[in-house]
């Protein structure tokens, strides 16, 4: 899970570089570059940026605790059977003992 997440935050970083260029370009190319506008579109690319990344941690995160929730119900119930095991083994003995003691008294 962790290298998929990093393999996809790094083709994010990766398209995000492309794209601030491509942005500085158009907006050059139409005489807009020292513009308000370019600003604005510089800002909503890093915001969509920011956005999935955020978004991808979130979805890391939530993966994570599934995990770690499902393998704590697993060692609860390994434990639920380690003990119904023992209390198994203990009442058989105490079953055992009642019956020698009777044997012997």
């Amino acid at each position: 899970m962790r290298r998929q997440d990093q393999r996809s935050r790094f083709d994010l970083a990766k398209a995000y570089k492309k794209q601030t260029p491509r942005i500085e370009t158009d907006y050059a190319r139409r005489g807009l570059q020292d513009s308000g506008l370019r600003n604005l579109a510089l800002a909503e690319s890093a915001a969509g940026f920011d956005r999935q990344r955020a978004e991808r941690q979130t979805q890391l995160s939530e993966a994570l605790f599934n995990l770690a929730a499902q393998r704590m119900g697993l060692y609860g119930q390994f434990a639920g059977s380690r003990f119904e095991d023992l209390l198994g083994a203990t009442s058989s003995r105490a079953e055992t003992a009642a019956k020698i003691r009777e044997a012997l008294g």
